[in-house]
Parts: C-alpha cells; sequence; structure tokens
C-alpha cells in the first residue's frame, strides 16, 4: 500500500549442476595397461539412464562407478559420460597412453660366465622403454637373492656401481618396471676368483685351455688344454707356482708338465 514502505527483493533460483560426474583413476596423462579398469563417482538429481566409458557401460553402485577399457598401444582418449532420465548429460574426457611393452633391461658388467678376478666387481646395467619410461624406484638389485640396490647408482636409464663380492659363484639380478608397471629383469651369473695365481680360466664342458701370457712369469708361455667333455659344469681352472719348487726347473723326464705349476680347479 501507498506509504508503507515495501522493500522488493529479487527472486534468486540455485540452479545445481543436474549432473557431477569425476574420473579418480586413472589421471589425466597417465601411462596405463592396454586394458585396465578405471572409477570414479558420479551425483545426479534425476536417476541416470545411463553411465558409459569410452562407449563401455559403467557399474554404478551408489555414487560410485567403474568400468574395464581397453586402449591400443600408444595415445588414447578417455570418455566418460553419464546421461540423466531428462537427456541432460555430463562428460569428462582427458589423453591417456596406453604401454603393454616391457622395458629393456640389459647387464653389461658382469658378464654371463664371466671370470672376474678382483673382489671389486664393476656393474653396469642399461634399461630402456619406447613409449613410456623406466620408473627409478621400481629398479632392484638382487645379488645372490639379497637385495643390493642401495649400494649401485640408479636412474631411469642405467645402473652403475661397484659391488665387492667373495671368492665364488655369484648371481645378479636387475629387475625394472616401467611407468604403466610393465615389469622386465635380466640375470648374469659369473665367478669371482680373486686368489694370487700365474693364470686362471673358467672351463666349461665345452673344454678349454689355461694359458700362462704374462712375459715375467717364471712359467710363461705355459698351458694346459682340457678337451670337449672334460669337465662336466663350468670349472675354475688356475695355475700357480708350487711351494718349495724352482719355477726355472723344467719337467722331469717323461713330464710334460713343469713340476713348478701347480694346477687347481674348483666349480660350484
Amino acid at each position: 500500500a501507498r506509504g508503507q514502505g515495501w522493500m522488493l527483493t529479487p527472486v534468486v533460483q540455485i540452479v545445481e549442476e543436474a549432473i557431477v560426474l569425476a574420473v579418480a583413476e586413472p589421471a589425466p596423462n597417465a601411462f596405463v595397461q592396454p586394458t585396465f579398469t578405471t572409477t570414479g563417482t558420479v551425483a545426479s538429481k534425476d536417476p541416470l539412464a545411463s553411465l558409459t566409458v569410452n562407449g563401455m557401460a559403467a557399474t554404478v553402485d551408489g555414487l560410485d562407478w567403474s568400468a574395464q577399457i581397453t586402449l591400443a598401444e600408444g595415445p588414447g582418449i578417455l570418455t566418460a559420460k553419464a546421461i540423466d532420465t531428462l537427456g541432460r548429460s555430463a562428460v569428462v574426457e582427458f589423453g591417456l597412453t596406453a604401454d603393454g611393452t616391457p622395458p629393456l633391461v640389459a647387464i653389461l658388467f658382469p658378464e654371463m660366465d664371466e671370470l672376474v678376478t678382483s673382489s671389486e666387481v664393476e656393474v653396469e646395467a642399461i634399461l630402456f622403454d619406447a613409449v613410456s619410461a623406466v620408473d627409478p624406484g621400481s629398479v632392484q638389485a638382487l645379488w645372490d637373492g639379497t637385495d643390493r640396490t642401495d649400494e649401485l647408482t640408479v636412474t631411469a636409464d642405467a645402473v652403475t656401481g661397484i659391488l665387492t663380492a667373495e671368492d665364488g659363484v655369484h648371481t645378479l639380478d636387475i629387475l625394472a618396471s616401467d611407468l604403466a608397471g610393465n615389469l622386465a629383469s635380466a640375470s648374469s651369473t659369473f665367478w669371482v676368483y680373486t686368489t694370487t695365481v700365474e693364470a686362471v680360466a673358467l672351463i666349461g664342458p665345452e673344454g678349454g685351455r689355461v694359458e700362462v701370457t704374462d712375459p715375467d712369469s717364471p712359467l710363461a708361455g705355459a698351458f694346459v688344454h682340457f678337451p670337449d667333455g672334460a669337465f662336466v659344469e663350468d670349472t675354475v681352472v688356475s695355475v700357480a707356482i708350487a711351494a718349495g719348487v724352482d719355477p726355472a726347473a723344467g719337467p722331469p723326464p717323461g713330464a710334460g708338465v713343469s713340476p713348478a705349476a701347480k694346477i687347481e680347479t674348483s666349480s660350484d
């Protein structure tokens, strides 16, 4: 009424989003396996008519949803779409990279069946992944089954360093995963032999030869040949100077090896 001082307040209608759709896993631009499970949440004012991921129906349980999808190797797109019974929709879309190929792991040192004559063993391995990259945090260096990764330098490209070892047969395993979780490994079994001798060699069942090549050795030029089948397994053969024998003494009549040469063998 006139003179009563009425104040007209505008009516504000708060229109909330009809559908709130979110993807929890994987994250945008992540590296994934070609076939993986994606999860998320959805809230809708009205009942949902459908929720799909890359065209495949998702399983909805309350506010949570999940779906298993497959992407081709390489860059791809994840598209999650929810539609309610009134035809309103919400879409979440982002890029991913599918990687189903394990990385390359190769041990350069010590080589398989190598004979290492030092207690300090050089370790070098290369790591490579063509699609994603090697995850340095996944790399393990197992020495005879014991984790010695912390003693080495690890990057996304290589494992390097020095490990100390006792004489005997040892196995080094390098394990690594890429950013998509693909696991690869490499293994090398070798000998460590640090006893001071004139010559040493690793002789396998196929036979071989151990020879003193040091020109300053009293036994320079001496060698021992082992034919095929002489050993049934890899065997370390060493030639040393026998105690109490004149190294300059030649072989006695009818003997083919100098008495100054002491030949020893050891196998695993």
